[in-house]
Protein backbone atom coordinates (compact mmCIF):
# COMPACT_ATOMS: atom_id res chain seq x y z
CA UNK A 1 0.00 0.00 0.00
CA UNK A 2 0.96 3.63 -0.48
CA UNK A 3 -0.07 5.83 2.20
CA UNK A 4 0.89 8.72 0.75
CA UNK A 5 -1.38 8.43 -2.43
CA UNK A 6 -4.39 7.32 -0.27
CA UNK A 7 -3.44 10.55 1.60
CA UNK A 8 -2.47 12.62 -1.44
CA UNK A 9 -5.81 11.35 -3.43
CA UNK A 10 -8.55 11.39 -0.62
CA UNK A 11 -7.27 15.37 -0.32
CA UNK A 12 -7.46 16.00 -4.27
CA UNK A 13 -10.86 14.30 -4.24
CA UNK A 14 -12.10 16.58 -1.15
CA UNK A 15 -11.04 19.65 -3.49
CA UNK A 16 -12.42 18.42 -6.67
CA UNK A 17 -16.21 17.93 -4.85
CA UNK A 18 -16.27 21.34 -3.42
CA UNK A 19 -14.72 22.92 -6.83
CA UNK A 20 -17.29 25.61 -8.12
CA UNK A 21 -19.59 26.00 -4.98
CA UNK A 22 -21.41 29.04 -4.23
CA UNK A 23 -21.09 31.09 -0.55
CA UNK A 24 -24.64 30.39 -0.11
CA UNK A 25 -24.17 26.15 -1.14
CA UNK A 26 -21.39 26.18 1.35
CA UNK A 27 -23.34 27.30 4.70
CA UNK A 28 -26.96 25.64 3.79
CA UNK A 29 -27.92 22.45 6.10
CA UNK A 30 -28.73 19.78 4.38
CA UNK A 31 -25.41 17.78 3.44
CA UNK A 32 -26.31 15.85 6.57
CA UNK A 33 -29.21 16.22 8.74
CA UNK A 34 -27.23 19.03 10.63
CA UNK A 35 -24.60 19.59 8.69
CA UNK A 36 -23.83 22.36 5.51
CA UNK A 37 -20.66 21.69 3.50
CA UNK A 38 -18.87 23.96 5.60
CA UNK A 39 -19.76 21.99 8.43
CA UNK A 40 -18.56 18.62 6.50
CA UNK A 41 -15.39 20.65 5.92
CA UNK A 42 -14.38 21.49 9.96
CA UNK A 43 -15.28 17.93 10.30
CA UNK A 44 -12.71 16.57 8.21
CA UNK A 45 -10.37 19.27 9.47
CA UNK A 46 -10.57 17.79 13.16
CA UNK A 47 -10.03 14.20 11.29
CA UNK A 48 -7.13 15.89 9.61
CA UNK A 49 -5.66 16.78 13.37
CA UNK A 50 -6.50 13.29 14.64
CA UNK A 51 -4.33 11.81 11.64
CA UNK A 52 -1.73 14.12 12.25
CA UNK A 53 -1.96 13.26 16.11
CA UNK A 54 -2.09 9.62 15.13
CA UNK A 55 1.08 9.82 12.69
CA UNK A 56 3.02 11.64 15.83
CA UNK A 57 1.66 9.11 18.10
CA UNK A 58 3.84 6.58 16.49
CA UNK A 59 6.73 8.84 14.88
CA UNK A 60 7.46 10.40 18.12
CA UNK A 61 6.44 8.57 20.97
CA UNK A 62 5.02 11.32 24.04
CA UNK A 63 4.41 13.97 21.89
CA UNK A 64 0.93 15.50 22.78
CA UNK A 65 -2.09 14.08 21.23
CA UNK A 66 -4.78 16.29 21.76
CA UNK A 67 -7.31 15.16 19.34
CA UNK A 68 -6.46 11.05 20.27
CA UNK A 69 -7.33 12.34 23.94
CA UNK A 70 -10.50 14.40 23.09
CA UNK A 71 -11.43 11.30 20.90
CA UNK A 72 -10.85 9.04 23.49
CA UNK A 73 -12.22 10.57 26.40
CA UNK A 74 -15.69 11.41 24.66
CA UNK A 75 -16.06 9.91 21.24
CA UNK A 76 -20.08 10.47 21.10
CA UNK A 77 -19.56 14.36 20.95
CA UNK A 78 -16.09 14.28 19.41
CA UNK A 79 -18.00 15.29 16.16
CA UNK A 80 -20.35 18.18 17.05
CA UNK A 81 -17.81 19.62 19.57
CA UNK A 82 -14.73 19.98 16.74
CA UNK A 83 -18.00 21.17 14.33
CA UNK A 84 -19.20 23.43 16.87
CA UNK A 85 -15.90 25.09 17.28
CA UNK A 86 -15.63 25.98 13.83
CA UNK A 87 -19.02 27.42 13.40
CA UNK A 88 -18.27 31.18 13.74
CA UNK A 89 -15.36 30.62 10.71
CA UNK A 90 -15.97 31.50 7.37
CA UNK A 91 -15.68 28.63 5.00
CA UNK A 92 -12.96 29.90 3.39
CA UNK A 93 -11.39 29.93 7.22
CA UNK A 94 -12.77 26.58 7.47
CA UNK A 95 -10.77 25.62 4.32
CA UNK A 96 -7.55 26.93 4.79
CA UNK A 97 -7.73 24.98 8.30
CA UNK A 98 -8.04 21.79 6.11
CA UNK A 99 -5.64 22.75 3.47
CA UNK A 100 -3.17 23.56 6.43
CA UNK A 101 -3.44 20.53 8.60
CA UNK A 102 -3.41 18.24 5.67
CA UNK A 103 -0.07 19.79 4.32
CA UNK A 104 1.46 19.20 7.69
CA UNK A 105 0.24 15.20 7.30
CA UNK A 106 1.37 15.54 4.13
CA UNK A 107 4.79 16.24 5.08
CA UNK A 108 4.73 14.04 8.09
CA UNK A 109 3.94 10.78 6.24
CA UNK A 110 7.26 11.39 4.07
CA UNK A 111 9.33 11.09 7.90
CA UNK A 112 7.59 7.38 8.58
CA UNK A 113 9.02 4.29 6.44
CA UNK A 114 6.82 1.93 5.11
CA UNK A 115 7.64 -0.69 7.61
CA UNK A 116 6.50 1.03 10.20
CA UNK A 117 3.39 2.54 8.68
CA UNK A 118 2.22 -1.15 8.05
CA UNK A 119 3.55 -2.55 11.50
CA UNK A 120 0.46 -3.89 13.66
CA UNK A 121 0.32 -2.91 17.26
CA UNK A 122 1.93 1.10 16.73
CA UNK A 123 -2.01 2.19 17.70
CA UNK A 124 -3.07 -0.08 20.44
CA UNK A 125 -6.08 2.78 21.16
CA UNK A 126 -7.31 1.95 17.76
CA UNK A 127 -6.48 -1.57 18.07
CA UNK A 128 -4.03 -3.88 18.58
CA UNK A 129 -4.46 -5.61 15.34
CA UNK A 130 -4.43 -2.50 13.31
CA UNK A 131 -1.42 -0.56 11.97
CA UNK A 132 -1.34 2.87 10.88
CA UNK A 133 -1.96 1.90 7.00
CA UNK A 134 -5.45 0.30 8.23
CA UNK A 135 -6.10 3.65 10.10
CA UNK A 136 -5.30 5.89 6.89
CA UNK A 137 -7.46 3.88 4.44
CA UNK A 138 -9.99 3.49 7.19
CA UNK A 139 -10.60 6.29 9.31
CA UNK A 140 -9.44 8.78 6.70
CA UNK A 141 -9.66 7.75 3.44
CA UNK A 142 -12.38 5.61 3.33
CA UNK A 143 -14.26 8.18 5.72
CA UNK A 144 -13.40 11.39 3.42
CA UNK A 145 -15.07 9.31 0.53
CA UNK A 146 -18.05 8.89 2.68
CA UNK A 147 -18.78 12.56 3.63
CA UNK A 148 -17.28 13.32 -0.49
CA UNK A 149 -20.27 11.47 -1.40
CA UNK A 150 -22.82 13.44 0.55
CA UNK A 151 -21.45 16.19 -0.64
CA UNK A 152 -21.55 15.38 -4.05
CA UNK A 153 -25.37 14.17 -3.32
CA UNK A 154 -26.32 17.08 -1.95
CA UNK A 155 -25.07 20.05 -5.15
CA UNK A 156 -26.90 17.13 -7.47
CA UNK A 157 -30.44 17.66 -5.18
CA UNK A 158 -29.56 21.35 -4.88
CA UNK A 159 -29.07 21.59 -8.74
CA UNK A 160 -32.31 19.90 -9.64
CA UNK A 161 -34.30 21.63 -7.20
CA UNK A 162 -33.12 24.92 -8.57
CA UNK A 163 -33.83 24.03 -11.66
CA UNK A 164 -37.46 22.97 -10.90
CA UNK A 165 -38.36 26.16 -9.32
CA UNK A 166 -36.94 28.26 -12.40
Amino acid sequence: MNAKDIIKYGHLHVLEAIKGISYDEWKKIGVTTKWSIKDVIAHLASYEHLLKDTLNFVLKPGTPAPYIDEMNSDPDSFNDKEVSQRKSMSPQQVMAEYTDIQKQVSDIIEKISPGLLSKTGTIPWYGSEYSLDDFIVYANYGHKEGHIGQIKRFIKQNKINNELLS
